[in-house]
């Protein structure tokens, strides 16, 4: 088995520079100001970006009259969620083919985040894109090593308990010498990405932490897994929100998660 440097550097020579274009689209919407026009100046360097860009945007989903062919207008129609979701997904396309069922639960996990942001008084952009990227390890894993991997996730109970949350970074550990929010971390890092996202993605599973974001991370993480196996939360930090709401919004957005899955493969 190959040391972690091995892996990072595997999944990095295996990144295009078209990688630095989603992850400047990324850094840019971060900022209170930014604009369609600005977004347009930085995607129109990537033509594979553009084009997903542009096919959600004349897809039936925001089906409007007459066809939408100015890259600009096609990110105002989509607003900047939407193209945050795009470029969040072009970047772990990069890194490992997206299984899914983890794309589903990062998506979910990502508007889970949206719409607890207001409670825990943090940005609405800067919690999607957390819960966007905080299992990019998983998928480092899968690509580095998908047999193991599937074996540690064999032995590990879904939806986890803070026990099964435990027992799987005790596995990951044990076989890679890291575990996958770590890693995720490390990655985000290289990439400058803030400091907050940073650790609240490599403390998620750790419910000792608690600075705001992550445990808003946290919790987004634990409703994600409620809405894909439609069970009731009965952790703490979950019961502590007005969940019912949340859940119920959650499960609307789910069939949407999917059409959108389709859409920016």
């Amino acid at each position: 088995m190959r040391n972690i440097e091995e892996v990072l550097l595997h999944s990095f020579e295996n990144l295009s520079p078209a990688s630095h274009v989603a992850v400047a689209v990324l850094n840019e919407i971060s900022h209170d100001d930014v604009g369609a026009a600005d977004l347009a100046l930085i995607i129109a360097t990537d033509p594979v970006l553009t084009a997903k860009i542009m096919r959600m945007a004349n897809s039936s989903m925001y089906s409007r009259r007459g066809q939408v062919s100015q890259l600009n207008v096609a990110i105002a129609l989509l607003g900047l969620r939407t193209v945050q979701s795009i470029a969040l997904t072009s970047v772990l396309q990069m890194v490992s083919p997206i299984d899914e069922s983890d794309w589903l639960h990062s998506i979910t996990t990502a508007m889970a985040a949206t719409q607890l942001a207001p409670v825990f008084g943090i940005d609405s952009g800067e919690a999607f894109s957390v819960g966007m990227l905080h299992d990019l390890g998983v998928s480092l894993f899968r690509e580095y090593d998908r047999e193991g991997y599937q074996r540690i996730l064999s032995e590990v109970n879904f939806p986890p308990s803070q026990e099964d949350q435990d027992r799987l970074l005790s596995l990951e550990f044990e076989r890679y010498g890291t575990t996958h929010p770590h890693l995720g971390s490390m990655v985000m890092q290289s990439w400058s990405l803030p400091i907050e996202m940073l650790e609240a993605v490599r403390h998620h599973h750790d419910s000792s932490r608690q600075t705001t974001l992550t445990r808003l991370l946290r919790a987004a993480d634990l409703f994600s897994y409620y809405v894909q196996y439609s069970i009731e939360p009965d952790e703490p930090i979950v019961k502590e929100l007005s969940y019912e709401e949340t859940l119920t919004q959650l499960h609307r957005l789910k069939e949407q998660s999917r059409q959108t899955l389709l859409l920016v493969d």
